[in-house]
């Protein structure tokens, strides 16, 4: 069947039996506005203009969008930008076919910003999406506009190409664009998330014009670095006072975090959410929890996370990451309530199990991990081992070990540790072996395997050395983990000159440290040594009784 041309304001009005009939009988003919009002002036012979045709394909899917797609080459509407530009923009959102899109664009009488904003948008390679936005920046022949600007920083931004965040940057400020608001926003973004919190500070306070998006953008930059709690309140504060804008859910859930282990901080922010009336919010019932969690008030915790209406996945990870005695009862309501456990919520759930857990426990979560697939990730799989070897499972943790497709050395720490800790050192030293033939060993493993090593009694002084050596030669002799256990080896098998050279290896730290301290991570182990100390006194020669009552 051949096809005339549709009348469109570029052409004379015609007759169009052949388009018409194709429109009464396409699967678009029954479907709504405004493809149903394409399909009347269709069968009316009336006049179609590139705005018309442009909103009956935002709406178009399936076999519809070929047929419009169709409708335009035969009417001659893709002689518009505008149509060309819809169609590329419906290809790749509602068909899922960069392909098609790219035709269109390729094929295009006419092209504008728009046009190059579209399939920039809509290539899902970012690598490839910066080099077209570069390609299109050098031709010269469109002049590149706001959006093009903020859908290259985002990408760049998502690549963490910081130098070509700062050449974009550049670039909007030679073509006078960089005082939008949205190339703005994009600025700050992009900063932020490439490390670079000054500069997005510099950029924010010289925009003429700010909008929530701004401010927002401003303080979960921030709020993401890490490094600056009191810059994220400082600007928050600031945002309430000068900005001119209310605060939405964004924004508390970007300045909670912030609050640390300030309870009072956080509950007058929470306060605040109230006010706002966002409080019931998933997100912001998320950060709240964790907040109250980190203020070690675990029962108010609790408590929003049961008054909460909605709650998610991460909800549950949460509370679950964060009491680890009612784990596995949290985990058991999770599945209840209909949510699906992802693998960050296995990776906690495991984490946050006691030693006393039953080992039926620890099988069933197994057994869920098998059932959803998470179980074959790399980090779920990490921490099976190291539930397992906690649970002194370890004929468990090897098979999870062995049917793992991929092996990093987090995976080979956890088995040499777990069978350290487990008594089975002549396993640890095997698995060891056979690490080296695949993977750099780190000083966390040699930890490892020189703790085995000390309780292998049956095990010649010749084995600990040659692992000595090891760590000379990767460098690793000085770090505080190997160190100390070398320390103990030698001194456990009588070898106190070796522990003395192995204790002037290491890099010495001194720490201020007071009789009444006890915020000191190892006050624990300091009183206890010197409390030894202080026995051994009494028994010198030349010491006072005031001075043996005051060393005890």
């Amino acid at each position: 069947m051949r096809l005339r041309r549709l009348p469109c304001p570029a052409r004379a009005t015609g007759s169009s039996n052949a388009l018409s009939t194709l429109a009464a009988h396409h699967p678009f003919a029954e479907t709504p506005h405004p493809l149903a009002a394409l399909r009347a002036r269709l069968l009316a012979g009336l006049p179609v203009s590139p705005t018309a045709f442009s909103a009956a394909v935002a709406r178009a899917c399936g076999d519809t969008l070929p047929a419009l797609h169709g409708l335009a080459v035969a009417s001659g509407l893709d002689a518009f930008a505008a149509v060309t530009n819809s169609l590329a923009a419906r290809y790749a959102k509602a068909g899922g076919s960069f392909p098609s899109a790219a035709r269109v664009f390729a094929t295009a009488r006419a092209r504008d910003a728009s046009s190059y904003n579209t399939i920039l948008s809509a290539i899902p390679d970012p690598g490839k999406a910066l080099a077209f936005a570069a390609r299109m920046l050098r031709a010269g022949d469109v002049r590149p506009d706001a959006i093009t600007f903020t859908v290259a920083l985002s990408i760049a931004a998502g690549r963490g190409e910081a130098g070509l965040v700062r050449q974009l940057h550049a670039l909007a400020s030679r073509a006078g664009i960089a005082a939008d608001v949205f190339v703005g926003n994009a600025l700050v973004t992009a900063y932020s998330r490439g490390g670079s919190p000054d500069a997005a500070r510099k950029v924010f306070d010289e925009m003429p014009t700010r909008d929530l998006v701004s401010w927002n953008a401003l303080v979960c930059g921030l709020s993401q670095d890490g490094d600056s709690p009191a810059e994220v309140i400082r600007a928050f504060l600031r945002m309430l006072k000068t900005g001119g804008v209310r605060p939405d859910r964004i924004s508390v859930c970007s300045v909670i975090p912030a609050c640390g282990g300030d309870g009072m901080l956080g509950r007058q922010i929470h306060g605040f959410a109230v006010k706002l009336g966002i409080e019931g919010h998933v997100s912001i019932g998320n950060v709240l929890v964790s907040m109250y969690y980190k203020c070690g008030t675990p029962s108010c915790a609790r408590k929003l996370f049961e008054l909460m209406d909605e709650r998610d996945v991460i909800s549950w990870t949460t509370v679950i990451s964060m009491d680890g005695e009612d784990s596995v009862s949290l985990f058991n309501g999770m599945r209840r309530d209909g949510v699906s456990p992802n693998e960050v919520t296995f990776v906690a759930m495991l984490s946050a199990l006691p030693e006393n857990t039953p080992t039926r426990e620890g099988q069933m979560i197994h057994s869920v991990c098998l059932k959803t697939g998470v179980s074959e990730k790399t980090v779920a799989a990490n921490s099976l081992i190291t539930m397992y070897a906690k649970l002194q499972r370890m004929d468990d943790a090897r098979t999870v070990f062995d049917l793992m497709p991929h092996r990093e050395i987090i995976a080979w720490n956890a088995m040499i540790s777990g069978y350290a800790q487990n008594e089975k050192c002549e396993d640890a030293l095997e698995v060891f072996s056979l690490m080296v033939k695949r993977t750099r060993p780190n000083e966390t493993t040699f930890a490892s395997v020189l703790s085995a090593v000390t309780a292998m009694e049956t095990v010649s002084m010749a084995y600990g050395q040659m692992y000595h050596c090891q760590t000379l030669k990767l460098g690793l002799g000085a770090s505080e983990y190997v160190s100390g256990t070398l320390i103990d080896m030698y001194a456990k098998r009588g070898s106190l000159e070796e522990s003395w050279k192995a204790f002037g290896e290491t890099s010495l730290h001194l720490h201020r440290f007071s009789s009444d301290d006890t915020t000191h991570p190892m006050t624990e182990e300091i009183y206890r040594v010197a409390e030894g100390l202080g026995w051994e006194m009494k028994f010198l020669k030349n010491c006072s009784q005031v001075e043996m009552e005051n060393a005890v």
